[in-house]
């Protein structure tokens, strides 16, 4: 039936009132009725109800009401859900419902539910109509306000391409017991309609996530579609995601799941570039590699396997696989031969077995676009084993870093193997430097990062000795090698036996940050390798201990004079001109008097006067400033 009304409110009643009527006269199915309107609200109504029981207790019975705009309307592709509740009761405006939540007297009829329970019954249904109104309006304020957002004006192709950007930055993760999950850029789905609609029809968003989300992995192979390349990624413990409890090793069956999405991904190696696959489990090794042996992974880029460290070795030798696209190469634990001619990363750490020196020289060999290597923790490979081995061009190299349970003498082997651009960082760590032969090493590193007319930086920080790129205007500080000892205290006796001059007469710059034990006489032969410092910095950070006290330092710099025989000695960094004491240097590791007595003796032995001393972490002394002004160009306290 349609009804003609003009009058917004009242026809909405008239027509509720009409609904209701229907509905108890025709008990077996829902009723309706439309009403024409004229005027502002221009269109029609359509109120309908599926329930057959209509009997309300409260005055205003709730309808589903649908508000289509008349065709010659310019709003003719709006529609909206309109609740009758919400026109009777006021519940458009957020001051009319505060006044009828008011006179409901919730308060007093909770302190009296066992005298007046009829009137709780309705007021907790008619609070939980006005619920399910002030949702829908709040869900269709939402979507009006997506509809008037710029970013839904672009084309679906912009938005594709956005929530591609979305999904690179914002990959979704399952929970682990310390880390909550996440949805990541799936939660673009929840959006909208149209946003959902553009996801799902993008496959390039399902195919990069594959496996991120275990128990979804089938959904997302299915919209990855079968054309456009994949992204497959297995964390550990993905599968007690998926049958929601931990499979135990040895069980049978206990790897079902396991052997059925190997054979989803295994189906699709060919469009496979990424795989990442993190297993707990060390026996898994095998399959992984007969998987890895079996299928074709011609168009594998990226390649990264975790498992925990292996201590059987292979069960047959196979020859290296061969990967002619393979651009990066992790294996943590895991390890099998592979050839990769364009090969740009090779990380390689903590494994046990199957790797020995020969196999990683050949590895290394075959990547002559490497940029960068890394070796962690290699129990198996002896370094000294290369040293008749011929020497690898790596013209591209970037970085290399070093961790090995090796001594300094077979990481210097190591490194004459490698012959790179003079550009390049290298880093060594957990070596160890107990025999004088150890500290060959160093000088092999400052050689190989030499570039001709290039001033340097050199920092004492925790235990490292790193060498660095001179930080100027618009140009900044670079790491040229770095080297950590363990134990520096030797230091100080194995620098001067190293023929370091050529390469420490450009630096220009000192950091120190020690932790190790060093007397004034140790750092006065250091300084002493160091003439063409113009800037002293004595800082606490980079370190996560307390340093020793730096008065030895300031000892070794006032070291002028030899105390029995009265002659002159050669300056302490005779071109300082800058001494910075950073706002973490306290009183209490270096003393204003000492600092004083310093720079008074290295006046009375005509030293360069400084230009400026920085005491960041000290209050400003009036009587002590006024001395230093004596002495300093330039005396900066703390706060000024």
């Amino acid at each position: 039936m349609i009804v003609k009304v003009v009058d917004l409110q009242d026809g909405l009643k008239r027509l509720c009132e009409l609904v209701e009527w229907r509905a108890k006269s025709v008990p077996n199915g829902p009723a309706s009725a439309v009403g024409h309107f004229e005027g502002q609200h221009r269109g029609f109504f359509l109120v309908t109800t599926s329930s057959t029981t209509c009997t309300h207790e409260s005055t205003y019975p709730t309808f589903p009401i649908s508000y289509i705009i008349d065709p010659d309307s310019i709003f003719k592709t709006t529609m909206q859900r309109v609740s009758l509740s919400s026109i009777f009761h006021g519940l458009e405006c957020a001051e009319h419902l505060q006044e009828r939540f008011a006179a409901m007297h919730c308060a007093e009829i909770a302190a009296n539910l066992l005298t007046r329970p009829q009137e709780r019954i309705q007021l907790v249904e008619q609070l939980q109509r006005d619920a399910i109104v002030l949702q829908n309006m709040l869900r269709e304020t939402h979507s009006r306000l997506n509809q008037l957002s710029l970013i839904s004006s672009l084309p679906p192709e912009i938005l594709g391409i956005i929530f591609s950007c979305s999904a690179e930055l914002d990959q979704p993760r399952a929970s682990y017991t310390s880390a909550p999950g996440s949805l990541g850029w799936v939660r673009l789905t929840h959006v909208c309609k149209a946003w959902r609609d553009i996801c799902i029809a993008t496959p390039s968003l399902w195919a990069y996530s594959l496996g991120r989300l275990p128990r979804a992995v089938l959904v997302f192979l299915e919209r990855a579609g079968e054309h456009v390349p994949l992204r497959f990624y297995l964390s550990q413990d993905w599968d007690t995601w998926i049958t929601g409890h931990r499979s135990i090793a040895g069980r049978s069956g206990s790897h079902v799941d396991l052997l059925n999405v190997t054979k989803e991904f295994c189906s699709r190696s060919k469009r496979i570039i990424n795989l990442e696959l993190h297993f707990p489990l060390a026996h898994l090794a095998s399959p992984i590699e007969r998987a890895l042996r079996t299928h074709d992974f011609g168009a594998l880029k990226h390649l990264r396997v975790r498992t925990s460290p292996l201590y059987t070795t292979a069960d047959q030798v196979h020859a290296p696989l061969v990967l002619r696209n393979l651009q990066t190469l992790e294996f943590t634990g895991f390890f099998m031969p592979i050839v990769a001619p364009s090969l740009i990363s090779l990380t390689l750490q903590g494994i046990s077995v199957r790797l020995n020196s020969q196999k990683l020289y050949d590895a290394i060999q075959a990547g002559a676009y490497l940029e960068a290597i890394i070796l962690v923790g290699l129990d198996n490979v002896a370094l000294s084993e290369l040293r008749e081995r011929p020497v690898i061009s790596l013209p591209r190299l970037v970085y290399l870093h070093v961790a090995l349970p090796s001594s300094g003498q077979e990481v210097d082997t190591f490194v004459k193997k490698l012959d790179v651009p003079r550009t390049v960082q290298i880093d060594i760590r957990r070596t160890d430097m107990g025999a004088v032969e150890d500290y060959a090493v160093i000088q092999t590193m400052f050689k190989a990062t030499d570039i001709e007319g290039e001033e340097t930086a050199l920092e004492f920080v925790g235990d490292s000795l790193n060498l660095c790129r001179l930080p100027r205007q618009r140009r900044w500080r670079r790491v040229k090698t770095s080297i950590n000892f363990g134990n520096m205290n030797n230091l100080a006796y194995r620098l001067p036996m190293l023929q370091l001059g050529p390469y420490l007469k450009k630096v220009a710059r000192l950091t120190i940050s020690p932790l190790f034990y060093a007397t004034a006489s140790d750092w006065e032969r250091i300084l002493a390798l160091l003439p063409a410092v113009e800037t002293l910095e004595l800082t606490a950070r980079g370190t996560s201990m307390r340093p020793l006290p730096f008065a030895g330092i300031f000892n070794a710099l006032s070291r002028c004079f030899d105390e029995d025989a009265g002659m002159p000695l050669p300056i302490p960094l005779p071109s300082l001109a800058i001494v910075i004491l950073d706002s973490d240097i306290e009183a209490s590791m270096v003393s204003i008097q000492d600092i004083m007595l310093c720079l008074e003796l290295r006046s009375f032995a005509e030293a360069l006067p400084l230009r400026t001393i920085c005491l960041e972490g000290y209050e400003e002394d009036l009587v002590a400033d006024g001395l230093l002004q004596n002495m300093v160009e330039t005396v900066v306290w703390k706060d000024t």
